[in-house]
């Protein structure tokens, strides 16, 4: 509001104060955008791949992201990581991630971070972030992104691949989609990256999850593909885990919409952060 009477001045002086009226308010909301985009470029995401992928499908937000530090973590026996052996223990693959991330977080001096992880890269993040939340010498994440997954009590994974023929195997990869076309017709590379695919999907069938009822003290997204195998139902179970904001995001695509609407996911990804770091410093 504006405190002041009429009856004593005139229209020039009234004009003056109305544009120093309106250049203070447009001062004070550049100063305070420009404060919340600088807390924001202090934000790191660390992002997991799904079974068989390579944390290369981030590369792309590393270059588009303004605000936030994109820290894909590899796993070992995939991508930059090949030459390094595979591991088809779920609990050895979470040990991993939980020591790389935690490396990055004290090399970098991170402070505000979250986490992203697709389908396997999903329950991996789950998993890491009770780790996380549990370690008093670590900062707590301030985002988890459950993406293309269910939580893990929902789960109904009963396929002992370990017993498949490569042939049965091969096929089920490729009924479940996410094969490009090019591959199909060339299963030469499709075979040749078998290996990491059957070693990622028996790492999930040792997966061995208890239920505990809990909240993260954090913000949680949920990102869904509406073509994807998940009801409604089963989505909104993440809601349980939330001990602050809670949010779907639903994805015109299946399963594999983090690779075919990859730009989407990042700008939906970008405006749940800032919104996490908005409350932060409202908070602090």
């Amino acid at each position: 509001m504006i405190y002041f009477s009429l009856k004593y001045v005139s229209v020039a002086d009234f004009c003056i104060k109305i544009f120093f009226y309106a250049f203070k308010l447009v001062s004070t909301y550049l100063l305070y955008d420009n404060y919340m985009l600088s807390e924001v470029r202090k934000l790191y995401l660390f992002c997991l791949s799904y079974a068989g992928g390579s944390a290369n499908i981030y590369n792309k937000w590393k270059k588009k992201s303004e605000f936030v530090d994109v820290i894909p973590i590899e796993l070992a026996g995939h991508g930059s990581r090949m030459r390094e052996k595979l591991s088809s223990d779920f609990d050895v693959i979470v040990n991993d991630v939980y020591e790389r991330i935690c490396t990055e977080i004290k090399k970098n001096n991170i402070g505000k971070y979250a986490i992203y992880g697709h389908s396997m890269g999903c329950w991996i993040t789950f998993e890491v972030a009770k780790r996380l939340f549990a370690e008093k010498d670590m900062p707590d994440p301030l985002r988890l992104f459950f993406s293309g997954n269910c939580t893990p009590e929902c789960r109904d994974y009963d396929v002992c691949v370990d017993k498949m023929s490569d042939s049965s195997f091969r096929q089920m990869i490729i009924d479940y989609g996410g094969v490009p076309q090019t591959v199909i017709e060339h299963p030469e590379i499709l075979d040749f990256f078998m290996p990491v695919i059957k070693s990622d999907y028996c790492a999930l069938a040792s997966y061995n999850h208890r239920y505990e009822p809990f909240c993260f003290d954090c913000d949680i997204s949920v990102m869904n593909g509406i073509d994807d195998e998940f009801d409604e139902k089963k989505v909104n179970e993440w809601r349980k885990y939330a001990g602050r904001k809670f949010r779907i995001r639903n994805f015109n695509d299946g399963h594999f919409f983090i690779n075919s609407l990859n730009d989407e996911v990042f700008d939906s990804v970008c405006h749940d952060l800032k919104e996490s770091i908005s409350e932060e410093v409202n908070y602090a």
